[in-house]
């Protein structure tokens, strides 16, 4: 077994972490923007892929499950197109969604003596997927007034038939 992985028992079935994955990490003075995720194999067949996002500052993040020939688009409307269509070649189901937002009040970053408006997002995310189900990726968009950011993270499907 990979050092990145752990083994988790639950009700007696055994699952095994593909390993969690922080897919950005983007500071700046307009933008606070965390993505992580986990892929777990329950090892029964089924894999599930868990998503969070945290971010203060305005835009919009998409989630998407995708196949590893994916490629990464910067054009939005040719990308939801294809999400659209790739999303039925998987035996996946969303099993939670969730999205908080909120606003708050406080020194502005650039200039500590005036107060600024932040806004504050958190969702969260997860997908069940049972056999027989191909390779997926987690591809993830997000999009602002001042930033378009693009990632694709694909886990290491291999790490399954390695011997723990």
């Amino acid at each position: 077994m990979d050092p990145g992985q752990r083994i988790r028992h639950h009700s007696g079935i055994f699952s095994r972490e593909f390993g969690e994955f922080a897919l950005w990490i983007f500071l700046t003075v307009k933008l606070n923007l965390l993505i992580t995720g986990k892929v777990v194999d329950h090892g029964n067949g089924s894999v599930s892929v868990f998503f969070q996002h945290n971010s203060t500052g305005r835009g919009n993040v998409s989630v998407s499950l995708v196949p590893p020939s994916k490629a990464v688009e910067f054009d939005l409307e040719r990308q939801i197109f294809i999400e659209a269509k790739e999303s039925k070649v998987f035996n996946c189901r969303v099993e939670s969604e969730q999205v908080a937002r909120a606003s708050k009040t406080s020194l502005c970053a650039f200039d500590p003596g005036q107060t600024c408006r932040q806004e504050q997002t958190r969702s969260r995310a997860a997908w069940r997927c049972s056999p027989p189900f191909r390779a997926v990726c987690v591809y993830v968009t997000f999009d602002s007034s001042d930033y378009r950011l693009v990632q694709k993270v694909c886990p290491d499907y291999g790490a399954r038939r390695r011997p723990a």
